[in-house]
């Protein structure tokens, strides 16, 4: 008889993890890549500084030199790792280039011939780029419509790990020596590769969107790339960004010791603690971004930036260097929380490596530039004052332009660029 017959189980289906958990899980993942990245873009700049000026007695002018190999291997770099996020994936990427800057800090306490840290400072330039070509398209990949949400959080950690890194590093380098600290930043390099390898694991599990190599793009392909929201965020975004922030992080220090007579420890505090504004910025946009115009939010960023950047120029008395510093970092907040979701809101999925590596190709050579503009404006005797309102002016002028581009034309989500092409 039918009523007999056993009745099956119900099948218990595995329900996916929240949206919540999702998010939760990549930020856990993203610290410890966040402090690999910290601890060789800000202690190269810093320590490694130091250690070749004051321990091995080189000049300013090899030191620059040292510092061209750096950001030249970033120019470099994002097509290899574009190459190898292709064959080993880009969290196989992220941790080689957490290994890679161990390598380089072991090796460097090692050496103290100047030929042999040029080489290393190449090998150093490969981790900081697999932030924005590797790990920024996997965090897309894996949070979807809250890709936004999860940019602004990373940035909100990574300025949190990026004032530790400036306040404690000194006092690890003060306690030991410049090579001591060099070996514990290697061990500190290694312990994040094997906990970012074992937190991301389920980003491993999630399916992951095909990496499209440089030299497979078609021309529809690069006519995606370069015209429409995404030209404009290179242009008037990523390009121009860098006239402000490196006039602010290579300069900033000078004009207090040049103006205001400040000691070492007075400038690194008001460096590290300035950049904490920029926090509450980050808090709002984390929960905001998704439902807002993120190229706005970015012109309107770079703008008021700049605006800040010139009236740091401008500033004669202390408390306005200060709060000048703090208004511009407060601004640069919204650099932080919007570039990539404006990238990512601008290309389609399948481009999106190829978006973001053209992105740090151009931030980086427009860097150099700006270094070459600070120096001839310096030996042309402009005052450090004026190289501020002219870099300030330009960056207040092009976030302008930006934002009002993109009440013009607003971005689209990568899935609509891709159902107008199918639809082509």
């Amino acid at each position: 008889m039918a009523m007999d017959r056993p009745i099956p189980p119900k099948r218990v289906e595995s329900q996916p993890p929240s949206s919540r958990a999702v998010l939760q899980s990549v930020m856990l993942a993203a610290i410890p890549a966040l402090i690999t990245s910290n601890i060789v873009w800000f202690g190269l700049y810093t320590f490694v500084n130091g250690y070749l000026v004051r321990d091995l007695g080189k000049s300013n002018e090899q030191w620059t030199a040292a510092t061209l190999f750096f950001t030249g291997g970033m120019v470099l770099m994002p097509g290899l790792i574009i190459e190898l996020s292709s064959r080993i994936g880009r969290r196989g990427v992220v941790i080689l280039g957490m290994l890679l800057g161990a390598l380089f800090y072991g090796l460097l306490g090692l050496t103290t011939s100047f030929s042999a840290i040029l080489g290393l400072m190449v090998l150093a330039s490969f981790g900081p780029v697999t932030s924005d070509v590797a790990l920024f398209p996997l965090i897309a990949d894996v949070c979807g419509k809250q890709a936004g949400k999860a940019f602004a959080s990373v940035m909100f950690l990574s300025v949190i790990l990026m004032t530790a890194s400036l306040m404690g590093g000194g006092y690890l380098i003060e306690a030991l020596s410049f090579r001591g600290g060099f070996y514990v930043f290697s061990a500190v390099c290694v312990v994040c590769a094997v906990a970012f390898a074992y937190l991301s694991r389920g980003m491993k599990s999630r399916q992951e969107t095909k990496v499209t190599q440089l030299t497979k793009l078609s021309r529809s392909d690069i006519s995606a790339l370069l015209r429409g929201p995404f030209l404009a965020i290179l242009v008037l975004g990523v390009f121009s960004a860098p006239y402000n922030w490196h006039t602010a992080n290579q300069l900033y220090p000078n004009l207090g010791r040049d103006v205001f007579h400040l000691p070492e420890h007075a400038i690194g505090l008001i460096v590290a603690l300035g950049r904490l504004p920029s926090m509450l910025v980050l808090l709002v946009l984390a929960r905001r971004i998704d439902r807002l115009n993120a190229v706005t939010v970015l012109g309107v960023g770079i703008g008021l930036s700049g605006l800040f950047v010139a009236s740091i120029g401008f500033a004669r008395e202390m408390g306005l260097f200060v709060a000048f510093y703090a208004l511009y970092f407060t601004a640069h907040g919204m650099n932080w929380g919007s570039m990539s979701a404006g990238v990512n809101s601008s290309v389609p999925g399948r481009l999106r490596d190829s978006a973001f590596a053209l992105m740090s190709v151009v931030s980086t050579v427009s860097t150099v530039l700006v270094g070459l503009l600070h120096n001839r404006l310096l030996a042309g005797g402009m005052r450090l004052e004026g190289v501020f309102m002219v870099c300030g002016t330009i960056g207040l002028i092009s976030g302008m332009a930006l934002a009002v581009y993109s009440r013009i034309r607003p971005p689209r989500s990568g899935a609509d660029t891709v159902r107008e092409q199918s639809q082509g």
